[in-house]
């Protein structure tokens, strides 16, 4: 993995004296906070010809968690609802982040569709250029044409890494700017083909050395080849002879190779949508691949039990085709998968699913050689589209989306989305737990014959301080704030390192001043007592971040001062350290007695740019 370009180190100064306007009775708002938290459940409820159904009350739902019903506190009718388009070349303004608990209004009748966040997300890694091409003109068509004017939309690819494409905007010139462009990047789904075709010829090259220097002095391979040569196996091009365990060998590592690749989609994909957490309304991703194998390499497993055969295991040292079912498994990613629904669900994300490759059999080489032949094998072909197609149902069916196969033609589709998102029903409920970490199982039901569901099916009720940084990675990737602490954050001279060159860092001072009024505080012996938990993260243009780093700072204010620390400011320095270009920062400030985050980001540009 690259190595990321910027790292930086934490500094603790003591409490500075600059006086706050507002002043704080001793015992006013010092009390803890209680956390409310709600869960929302967004539904869409189609007829038997897939139009949406109006008119439902909240008497018509029944909502249960983990199979106990539970009261629908919040409830509402959402219709499709245009507001004003921004000018071309207008940026999308900034919006304020959810608050941490998922609230939403009492009953209020017909509600509005709030503004939606599209994300088109590209998996460079397991698409092939001509599908890629097809889908981006039909995409390009709807996202720049058929959405409501005041939705905004982000452009983003997998390809060795998250890449930002094209930020959150309103403005559709420059969306269909950033789609032109993507059509021009390399998409790696054929090196992934290449990748098998050449396992498959090295799987056919070993059997046929093997075959043609038969250890003649060893009776049971002669007597197995000669049964093959007469036609009494029934197995592939090995019979009951089997394979050599070489065979067996590339064909792991192949699987082994492939996994990797694999949950680094699952990592990227996670990624994105952890960003996604503190942005308000609805949040879609457009996910569109080739299909993402959920067991990596089982078509090629399933091509071992033809090639290598079967006798029951009785010649030591070789090796069948009832183990090539069994080994496949060893490469499952179905679990990891699974967990990324559920934590999309956490953050409110619905995926769609779109498999580019379309009506035709997805990486199928256009010459039929001995290779291709054994992609053909109808149980191999119905595998690999099974394999391919569990990843992208399972992200859009557990999230409450859709999942597109064998579509050429996908604006009908991609209408549908749009449909979802005009007329749904909004649910909420109040749990009686609150961050527990654990993912919960929704189920729900309406009181109307013949109509379709499309809603969420479990949601991880995160920790409290996992929210936190999930939104700070909003504040990191798209710039969002959110400041109840009033926290002012100064961004001192930037200055080269001493042993600086070309390249070298650059030391960035930050100061955050915090007023001390709107702080918790807890009663002690002698002092009063809080505490401030920070978190800092910075990115630069490449997409490379920092870990984000957390630091906890613990106050102590005696009983006889605190009259006159409460109207001062808490001053807390950072010295960064980052390498030239222009970088992102976000940071966070939870005060942990009151369970109030203040979140803010600045971009900053850093010395001399790189040269390109």
């Amino acid at each position: 993995m690259k190595k990321l370009r910027t790292t930086f180190a934490v500094l603790i100064l003591a409490l500075a004296g600059a006086p706050a306007r507002a002043q704080l009775a001793i015992g006013q708002d010092l009390t803890e906070r209680i956390e409310v938290n709600t869960v929302n459940v967004e539904v869409s409820v189609s007829d038997k010809n897939g139009r949406p159904v109006t008119g439902l009350e909240r008497r018509d739902f029944e909502l249960r968690e983990d199979g106990k019903t539970v009261q629908i506190a919040n409830f509402d009718a959402v219709v499709h609802h245009a507001t004003a388009v921004a000018s071309p070349g207008e940026p999308a303004p900034i919006l304020v982040p959810d608050q941490q608990a998922e609230s939403a209004p009492a009953d209020a009748g017909e509600g509005f569709a709030e503004p939606a966040s599209w994300v088109l997300y590209i998996d460079d890694a397991f698409i092939e250029p001509a599908s890629r091409a097809r889908v981006l003109g039909q995409l390009r068509e709807f996202l720049t044409g058929k959405l409501a004017p005041n939705d905004q939309v982000m452009v983003a690819s997998y390809d060795l890494g998250l890449k930002i494409r094209l930020p959150f905007t309103k403005d559709r010139e420059s969306l269909a700017w950033a789609l032109d462009q993507l059509a021009h990047l390399t998409a790696k789904g054929g090196e992934l083909e290449r990748a098998r075709h050449h396992l498959l010829a090295e799987l056919l090259s070993e059997q046929e050395s093997e075959s043609m220097a038969k250890d003649k002095n060893d009776p049971q391979l002669r007597r197995a080849h000669d049964q093959e040569v007469i036609g009494d196996s029934d197995g592939g091009p090995g019979g009951v002879a089997g394979c050599p365990q070489s065979v067996p060998q590339s064909a792991k590592s192949y699987a082994a190779a492939l996994r990797q690749q694999v949950l680094s989609s699952v990592d990227g994909l996670t990624l994105l949508v952890n960003s996604l957490a503190g942005l308000p309304g609805r949040k879609v991703v457009l996910h569109v691949s080739d299909g993402i194998p959920a067991t990596p390499g089982e078509e090629i497993f399933e091509i071992l039990v033809h090639l290598c055969g079967d006798n029951g295991g009785i010649l030591s040292g070789r090796y069948f085709g009832t183990q090539a079912s069994l080994d496949a498994q060893d490469y499952t990613t179905v679990k990891e998968w699974t967990a990324l629904a559920a934590h999309a669900n956490a953050q409110r994300v619905t995926l769609y699913t779109f498999q580019a490759s379309g009506a035709g059999t997805a990486g199928m080489a256009a010459d039929m050689g001995p290779e291709d032949q054994l992609l053909t094998e109808a149980s191999v072909t119905a595998i690999e589209s099974i394999n391919r197609q569990q990843t992208l149902s399972v992200l859009a069916s557990e999230t409450g989306g859709r999942a597109v196969f064998w579509a050429n033609d996908i604006r009908a589709d991609l209408a549908r989305v749009q449909e979802d998102l005009g007329s749904y029903y909004s649910l909420g409920f109040n749990p009686s737990h609150f961050g527990d970490g654990r993912e919960h199982r929704l189920s729900l039901k309406v009181k109307r014959p013949g109509v379709t569901l499309r809603y969420r099916q479990s949601y991880r009720d995160k920790p409290a301080l996992e929210r936190v940084v999930d939104r700070t990675l909003s504040s990191l990737f798209y710039g969002y704030e959110d400041n109840p602490l009033d926290i002012r954050m100064e961004i001192g001279e930037i200055t080269a390192n001493a042993s600086n060159t070309t390249g070298g860092t650059w030391t960035v001072p930050v100061r955050l001043r915090i007023p001390l009024f709107k702080l918790g505080l807890q009663t002690g012996k002698d002092l009063y007592e809080g505490k401030l938990r920070l978190l800092v993260a910075v990115r630069d243009a490449k997409g490379d971040r920092t870990p984000l780093r957390q630091v906890e700072i613990p106050l102590h204010i005696p009983h006889g001062q605190a009259l006159t620390a409460l109207g001062q400011f808490y001053a807390y320095d950072l010295t960064l350290s980052m390498k030239p270009g222009d970088q992102s920062l976000a940071v966070a400030v939870r005060d942990e007695m009151t369970t109030t985050t203040s979140y803010l980001s600045r971009t900053l540009h850093v010395g001399a740019v790189e040269s390109r």
